[in-house]
């Protein structure tokens, strides 16, 4: 089994298609595995009504809806749906499912396999050639940053795909930041706590678009990576 957590605040407008289009490429990779989908509604004012939900549940009958008002951020929105967890085995992706399926098996496997607690995705170079010019400099930066000032043993720690077992899980509610930069935390905690952690190569999924961070984004990641660095 396996429990998949998928944050949602504002989508696009067509995306309870590409939901259900993704999830199905998923079960198909990984027939043999009992798959549960915890979506978690970050607080979303536009783009998320009832119909949609109920039409998600009517193709994914094992989908899990969970909402609340007020915007909290992904790192948030990944632990609340994680509080709910029943699998041992569990993962978090964005909404878009931007990975190749193939990716989220290589990583049950490792963690099915005892191999690791937690296994992360490094972004490979078809990744950075398929994104906007401003988010690739960001996240060299940021590798950059992590790499000479965290001391953990990850260099990509924003990968949107991240597989557990109920150890890697325990780091990860622990993690205390509610936006992007909760993934350092969590790779930094389960470091410190002596967990194993493992890195695949990620790729993107054909067809796949991504956009650009707004600059409020950016600046409140810059104060979120600076509490981390005072920790």
């Amino acid at each position: 089994r396996l429990d998949i957590v998928v944050p949602c605040y504002n989508p696009q407008t067509d995306w309870v298609d590409t939901f259900i289009e993704q999830f199905k490429a998923l079960q198909n990779e990984l027939e043999d595995i009992s798959l549960r989908c915890l979506l978690v509604n970050d607080g979303s004012t536009k783009n998320v009504s009832q119909p949609d939900i109920s039409k998600l549940k009517e193709y994914i009958p094992s989908l899990h809806y969970i909402s609340y008002d007020k915007n909290r951020g992904k790192g948030y929105a990944i632990r609340k749906g994680m509080q709910s967890v029943e699998s041992d085995i569990s993962a978090f992706t964005d909404i878009d499912f931007p990975y190749e399926p193939k990716c989220l098996r290589d990583m049950y496997i490792r963690i099915s396999d005892q191999q690791a607690d937690i296994v992360t995705g490094h972004r490979t170079s078809s990744y950075y050639d398929q994104i906007p010019l401003i988010r690739r400099w960001l996240s060299y930066g940021l590798q950059q940053f992590v790499r000479y000032l965290m001391r953990i043993p990850v260099k990509d720690t924003q990968g949107g795909l991240k597989a557990f077992n109920r150890k890697g899980l325990d780091s990860l509610l622990q993690t205390t930041l509610d936006r992007y930069l909760f993934d350092i935390e969590l790779i930094k905690i389960g470091h410190q706590s002596g967990l194993r952690i493992q890195s695949i190569p990620l790729n993107l999924r054909p067809g796949f678009s991504s956009q650009n961070l707004s600059f409020s984004i950016v600046f409140h990641e810059m104060k979120n990576f600076i509490k981390l660095l005072m920790k």
